[in-house]
């Protein structure tokens, strides 16, 4: 697309938008039409990034932005609680700062560095409710052109506002890097958030973060890329022509920072900057600018056209039916009060009971784990012991008995907590949703790291010299049998060689015997003899004869005369010549075949013998091999008896320092996360509450259209009529202009 050709189809999307603007005059439907008018006009394109709030989405736009330190804050925890734009400054003085919008109309310009006091959750700001929005103004290359990038909050955080606040935005934004994480990619709620997402925009870069965990899990990074597309594709997730872009952003920002070519290189950060980069400065991107927003208002006219349907179908009831509706209604609103004030003192207690008995129940079992821990130790009396023992994985195994212990009361927390929202919350999306919420705190939140415990130092270098023998006697095996392998290969060729020499004399032999058989069918033949009868002149004697044969001339005698015919013995010798000439050709041929075998056989020499004498070869080689290996493992137990020396009972008291610290933090998350989950669990029951809300609303709808004659809601259904066949009539006309486009 030329930038003239831009220029008219901008315009003409802006006069189209305009156009829908005028036609439908409803609050939302205008409120976006607005935003995309201002974007396309001012060549301003919006890129989100959504993903789960522990995707690392603020650590990716840091690297992409080239900071090395944490500009936005980085938190396992929901962090980022309001919109952060990122954009390039309209002037020099507005480089590295950013523009803070409060809700009550008030700005203020702040230095980069104190961004995340007002863009993070933190104690002396409620972000969620006292900041609309943060913009931060960067000199960055993804930032030309108008180019806008977003850092959304993360969905599905403790924080239900969080994920409402990204989903308000996901109709803001042209295109998207939509953010999954290596260790746990593909959650429901992910592909939940992922299919709204879809239904907005088709520029989607699909990114899978933290891929620096891979040695910690059982899968490849390619394995996992690729069973995340099958899931999207179970999903019905549009990805086709879509790439899937592994990194790692936390390496890529130590790369920055440490100035590493190796972690630069590890996080492949690169490879889809790069990516990035060509859409941003491609004709693609010029297309999506005018595209994207005609997609986001068709999608809101959607929702619109929906709407409508729903009151016209409301205004169809009769006014006892509607009466009726509006008493059951109230009744039942009384009763959900009611029912939530009873919910929400019973959640209290049922925490705190929950939360007291889990701390009793690790404690008990963390005894119970110090007191093995010891007994094993105890086993270790001498050297030998001390060489067996494996210190490192004894230190892991306390860390993994810490761990299936905390997992077990994890399970009884997540139980305990899931009965007590069962017994509060009657709705099954709502349940499932805060099951979803209280497991991720419980797995995400705790971060027990692996025992430090220093093993012992072992010097193993004369183990390694032995391997390394081991290994050069497995070597001079595998030689001996590589070989073997092709000394066996060539025998089997002489093989197939003397056999195709037997056939070559066998076929010169039959050639041979049928050149006789031809010769000897054609037999010999013989002169024929015979007499026959001929006139000779013969002149006469004497002087009478003299005269007469001058006179006469000589006289005519007639004799018998003998003769001889070779032609049959000519003809018999042609065809002789024939045949021998034919049959020696096709002999020379074979001859000549015959010869080239026996040659290339020559050529291979005495594969018998060499063959005798390589499986003794290999069969040494392997004698030897097993020998050192026998022998190694003796020397290796001997070297390892003196090298090995740890004391036991120092080793158990840093253990058990460990164990007691592990006590702690547990305790210490289970105390601090009170509060916390009772809140969440209340959370679930606002979903009630915001229900009621829904239900009083309605109820104000019912009794407005109750009160309305039949002649009103007649007339109240032709506006809605005619304000259905104007969404639908606009919504064909985007349709035909994005299928011209």
């Amino acid at each position: 697309m030329s930038f003239q050709s831009y220029k008219r189809k901008k315009q003409e999307v802006v006069e189209l938008l305009k156009n829908i603007r005028e036609k439908i005059p409803v609050e939302g439907v205008v409120k976006i039409v607005d935003q995309k008018i201002r974007n396309i006009e001012n060549d301003r394109f919006i890129i989100s990034i959504f993903g789960h709030f522990s995707n690392g989405k603020s650590t990716f736009l840091n690297a992409l932005m080239g900071f090395g330190e944490e500009i936005l804050v980085e938190d396992d925890l929901p962090s980022t609680a309001a919109i952060t734009k990122l954009r390039a400054p309209e002037s020099e003085d507005m480089l590295n700062k950013a523009q803070v919008i409060f809700t009550n109309g008030n700005k203020e310009i702040i230095d980069i560095k104190e961004l995340g006091k007002y863009s993070a959750a933190n104690e002396e700001y409620e972000v969620e409710t006292q900041i609309k929005e943060v913009t931060l103004f960067l000199d960055s290359e993804y930032l030309k052109n108008g180019i806008e990038i977003v850092d959304t909050p993360g969905f599905n955080s403790t924080h239900t506002v969080h994920t409402e606040i990204a989903k308000n935005h996901v109709e803001k934004s042209d295109a998207s890097i939509y953010m999954f994480s290596y260790d746990k990619p593909g959650a429901d709620e992910e592909f939940k958030f992922l299919n709204y997402v879809n239904k907005y925009m088709n520029r989607i870069f699909f990114v899978v973060n933290k891929i620096d965990l891979c040695d910690k899990t059982e899968n490849t990074v390619e394995k996992t890329v690729e069973e995340l597309r099958s899931k999207l594709l179970i999903k019905k997730v549009n990805i086709e022509g879509k790439e899937i872009y592994p990194i790692s952003a936390k390496l890529a920002k130590e790369a920055i920072s440490e100035e590493s070519e190796a972690k630069k290189k590890h996080s492949k950060f690169e490879y889809f900057k790069d990516a990035l980069g060509n859409y941003l400065t491609s004709e693609d991107n010029l297309k999506d600018r005018l595209f994207e927003p005609l997609s986001v208002v068709q999608e809101r006219l959607k929702a619109e056209r929906e709407a409508l349907q729903d009151k016209i179908t409301a205004c169809s009831k009769d006014n006892e039916e509607l009466m009726k509706e509006l008493e059951n209604k109230k009744a039942l609103i009384g009763d959900c009060e009611k029912e939530l004030k009873e919910k929400k003192i019973n959640i209290k207690n049922s925490v705190r009971n929950v939360i007291r008995n889990s701390k009793a129940n690790f404690e008990s079992s963390a005894v119970q784990i110090i007191d093995e821990i010891k007994e094993e130790l105890s086993e270790i009396n001498s050297e030998f012991d001390v060489a067996l023992a494996d210190f490192s994985g004894m230190a892991i195994g306390v860390y993994d008995k810490f761990i299936r212990n905390w997992n077990n009361i994890r399970i009884n927390l997540e139980d305990d907590f899931i009965r007590i929202i069962e017994e509060n919350i009657d709705n099954d999306r709502e349940l499932q949703k805060m099951e979803n919420r209280l497991t991720n705190i419980i797995h995400t939140s705790l971060d027990i790291e692996k025992i430090d415990v220093s093993d012992p130092a072992f010097d193993f270098k004369e183990l390694d010299k032995i391997d390394k023998q081991i290994q050069k006697r497995k070597n001079e095996y595998d030689r001996n049998r590589e070989k073997l392998t092709r000394c066996r290969n060539d025998k089997t060729k002489i093989d197939m060689l003397t056999e195709e020499k037997e056939k070559l004399e066998r076929d010169i032999e039959k050639l041979v015997d049928k050149k006789e058989m031809r010769l000897e069918s054609i037999g010999e033949a013989r002169p024929v003899y015979g007499t026959k009868t001929v006139n000779n002149e013969k002149k006469r004697k004497g002087i009478l004869g003299c005269i007469g044969n001058a006179l006469f001339g000589p006289k005519v005698v007639r004799e018998a005369e003998s003769y001889v015919d070779y032609s049959s013995v000519e003809f018999v010798e042609k065809q002789r010549e024939k045949i021998q000439s034919q049959y020696s050709v096709q002999v020379s041929a074979q001859e000549k075949k015959l010869e080239s075998k026996i040659y290339e056989m020559m050529a291979m020499g005495d594969i018998e013998n060499q063959l005798i004498d390589m499986e003794f070869e290999s069969k040494e080689a392997r004698r030897i091999y097993l020998d050192s290996i026998n022998k190694g493992e003796e020397e290796k137990t001997k070297i390892s008896q003196k090298i090995i020396k740890v004391s036991r009972d120092n080793y158990f008291k840093e253990i058990k320092k460990v164990c007691d610290e592990y006590v702690y933090t547990i305790n210490n998350f289970l105390d601090n996360q009170r509060n916390l989950i009772t809140n969440i669990i209340e959370k679930a029951i606002q979903g009630e509450r915001k229900k009621l809300d829904n239900m009083k609303e309605n109820l104000y709808s019912i009794t407005t259209l109750a009160n309305k004659t039949p002649e009103e809601l007649q007339e109240e259904m032709k506006i809605l009529y005619k304000q259905l066949d104007d969404v639908v009539y606009v919504m064909n006309e985007i349709q035909e202009y994005k299928e011209k486009m």
